[in-house]
């Protein structure tokens, strides 16, 4: 899939811009990821702060992912390509989301890592990504270890590629 963007307009930005706009978008990341806190009714995720948000362009290169569990950095970053080989951004309305746990798919590193991501419009067209994982205990069923581990050693456990789950209607 080739993406065809506009060319970018020659800009030299001052070392203050930078650090400008580099703030504003940890600030977003962060404010993301305890909004996502705050809402969870999961203990692992509410308590542990067990998840990490991140923005992305429109390609899927990381623009800045948020500090709230290390082990996330770069977990998530083959999400959006894998989204974008799959479909097409021409189809992609506000209110689509992808979810995926597929650590070969770009998302997570286990089953448990649930990744979700959303494109960002900004007059009608996609600006950008907002990508959010965490861990949610509860997703496979670990009190029969020895057929889980043979589920997953074959994918037949809950491995889901990045697909579409969401899509707003509008009338």
């Amino acid at each position: 899939m080739s993406i065809t963007l506009s060319p970018a307009p020659a800009t030299n930005l001052d070392p203050i811009s930078v650090e400008v706009i580099g703030s504003a978008l940890s600030s977003i990341v962060e404010e993301t990821g305890e909004a996502l806190i705050r809402a969870s009714y999961s203990t692992n995720i509410k308590e542990r702060r067990d998840c990490s948000t991140a923005l992305f362009d429109v390609q899927g290169r990381t623009l800045c992912q948020a500090e709230h569990i290390p082990i996330h950095l770069g977990s998530f970053i083959g999400i959006v390509p894998h989204i974008l080989k799959n479909h097409r951004l021409e189809d992609m309305r506000p209110g689509d989301a992808f979810i995926g746990n597929d650590a070969y798919a770009g998302g997570g590193t286990h089953l448990p890592d649930i990744v979700i991501a959303e494109p960002i419009f900004v007059g009608g067209r996609i600006a950008g990504w907002t990508v959010n994982l965490a861990h949610h205990a509860d997703f496979a069923d670990r009190g029969h270890a020895h057929i889980y581990l043979e589920a997953c050693a074959s994918r037949r456990c809950a491995c889901i590629a990045p697909a579409r789950c969401s899509r707003t209607c509008s009338t």
